[in-house]
């Protein structure tokens, strides 16, 4: 992924965290829902660890544009594939 592509996402992250901070509903154990740390997390788990280097930007961008419509919903209920380039970041540096 290019750093135009991260920062491109970073900056939705960030847009899509200030419109849902409100909307998060209360979870057990947190006494505040933290927005964007929710949007990351969802981007590693659907994405996996490496998702910088293996996942497609646009697929990324359609699951932040997918919890901006869903804030509460699981992450397992996103309705598409994630669109991942095959092999690992650390198996190109070898």
């Amino acid at each position: 992924m290019t750093p135009e592509e991260l920062d491109c996402i970073r900056e939705r992250v960030r847009t899509v965290a200030e419109r849902i901070q409100p909307l998060l509903e209360p979870a057990k154990g947190l006494s505040r829902r933290n927005a964007p740390a929710h949007i990351w997390l969802g981007v590693r788990l659907v994405f996996g660890d490496e998702w910088r280097a293996r996942a497609e930007s646009s697929s990324v961008l359609r699951f932040i544009d997918w919890i901006d419509a869903n804030p509460n919903a699981d992450y397992d209920a996103w309705p598409e594939r994630p669109e991942l380039r095959p092999g690992t970041f650390s198996e190109r540096l070898f």
